[in-house]
């Protein structure tokens, strides 16, 4: 029984070696140590609050005496949004 002829091709390629690590490997492994940390960190800070947020108001305002104050609404692809901008009068 003769092999087929994929698996002779495959068995003729020779295997090549890796190329060795270079400083960006060690970057990247770095990187992912980092943020492992990282995620650790905020584990162990948010385990007294048994990982439920609170939401806080929806939207922060500021009261400045004598301001006017200036409401743009827009819409972008059907998502509308609102901003208020605050000037301070000079006097």
């Amino acid at each position: 029984m003769t092999p087929a002829p994929a698996k002779a091709a495959k068995a003729a390629k020779p295997r090549q070696p890796s190329p060795p690590a270079d400083v960006y490997t060690f970057f990247l492994a770095i990187a992912l140590i980092a943020v492992l940390v990282a995620i650790l960190f905020l584990c162990l800070e948010m385990s007294p609050y048994d990982f439920k947020f609170k939401g806080g108001p929806p939207v922060v305002r500021m009261d400045v005496p004598g301001a006017q104050q200036y409401s743009v609404r827009e819409t972008h692809r059907g998502a509308s949004f609102a901003v208020r901008f605050t000037h301070p009068t000079v006097t």
